[in-house]
């Protein structure tokens, strides 16, 4: 509503320059020309219609040719306090109307908001009915890795273990690969598929950097370590 209102307003500018314009250029030949005079002469000039143009006049028996010539600079001129006005107007009604916004928002947010949170309730209820069995195959893998991961985490947390540091970057993807997992099934049951496949794509390269560790030695999985903890300080 507040831009078309300023539209409206700044469609009307052309209009109230050349009026300007008018007045004062047929005021300096001792024109005095009505406003009915005056708006046809805006009208047909901004309709491309001026050449020869005709007043009537109370004494018709008197010809008088009058010449008028407006050029850019007094086109300038003239515009730039209305334009300076119009956005001077266009800050002072945002700020107004924002508050108001704001003010009528907050008298009546907890009606919106039982309303945005049924509504939301219903889509995802919905969205559970629909995708009911490859949410719950998903979250009955992911409690199943869960499980296999605290198991291996017990059994292998030991000082005699052959290769501390590649069971220790193991356990410690696959947990960060549990918890981006969890992430992307709330995203899913939510209906935000976008977020979903941008967490998929980390749930990726976790899985992929997990199998590269495996096929690799202890070693590697030192440097690996090591490398991590110069990303963090980069960071």
């Amino acid at each position: 509503m507040l831009q078309d209102a300023l539209d409206s307003v700044m469609g009307e500018v052309p209009g109230l320059v050349l009026e300007k314009l008018l007045r004062e250029k047929l005021s300096e030949q001792g024109v005095e020309p009505s406003d009915r005079d005056i708006n046809r002469l805006r009208d047909a000039i901004l309709g491309g219609h001026n050449d020869g143009l005709s007043l009537k006049s109370w004494r018709p028996w008197t010809r008088e040719h009058v010449s008028l010539e407006i050029t850019g600079d007094e086109i300038n001129a003239a515009i730039e306090p209305l334009l300076s006005g119009l956005s001077n107007l266009g800050e002072d009604v945002s700020a107004s109307v924002a508050a108001n916004i704001l003010d009528s928002l907050d008298r009546s947010w907890l009606k919106q908001k039982l309303s945005e949170d049924r509504q939301r309730r219903g889509f995802e209820r919905r969205l559970r009915q629909r995708w009911r069995p490859a949410f719950e195959a998903l979250q009955m893998m992911l409690v199943i890795a869960h499980e296999y991961g605290d198991g291996m985490n017990n059994d292998v947390r030991n000082p005699d273990f052959p290769e501390p540091h590649k069971m220790d970057i193991l356990t410690r993807l696959h947990a960060r690969g549990l918890q981006i997992a969890n992430e992307i099934l709330v995203l899913m049951k939510s209906g935000l598929a976008d977020g979903a496949m941008a967490r998929w794509r980390s749930f990726h390269e976790v899985a992929a950097t997990a199998l590269f560790m495996s096929s690799g030695d202890d070693v590697l999985a030192e440097r690996y370590a090591l490398h991590q903890v110069i990303e963090s300080r980069r960071a």
